[in-house]
């Protein structure tokens, strides 16, 4: 597992087969590139950086991008157990699926969570591309 840490405060994580990019692109808005065959090797430490996001302030508006990710890499109970004990963190959850089934697999999250306001799955592109502009334009 690498860890690099660029001039702009993004945060790469990267090992053998996932890779994530953690940027704080507003005062609230914190965007996740999760690119992956496997997200296990570096979901621990993913959680951790989004923690130290948390503790600098205000609620966070999540955007994860999971073009790249495969669904069977998002374990349901881990990232539900983590989405609870978080919430208070947390002003929304975006996410752009990028397939079918990680749609399936982020509707059965939003469900285990129980907070359906917080969240907001996309299909497509352009409809979280407008969410996210939005979310900046409001910070």
């Amino acid at each position: 597992m690498e860890r690099q840490q660029c001039p702009d405060g993004t945060v790469v994580l990267t090992s053998p087969h996932a890779s994530v990019r953690i940027q704080k692109i507003s005062g609230s808005v914190l965007l996740l590139v999760i690119n992956s065959a496997t997200a296990q090797e570096v979901r621990d430490i993913l959680f951790e950086e989004i923690r130290v996001q948390f503790n600098a302030g205000d609620k966070l508006n999540l955007f994860f991008d999971l073009r790249n990710a495969m669904s069977s890499t998002v374990a349901v109970d881990i990232w539900s157990k983590f989405f609870i004990e978080n919430i208070g963190y947390i002003s929304h959850i975006n996410i752009l699926a990028g397939s079918k089934s990680n749609y399936l697999t982020c509707t059965i999250i939003e469900h285990f969570v129980r907070t359906k306001e917080l969240f907001q799955i996309f299909e497509d592109l352009p409809a979280y591309a407008i969410a996210l502009y939005i979310a900046l334009q409001n910070d």
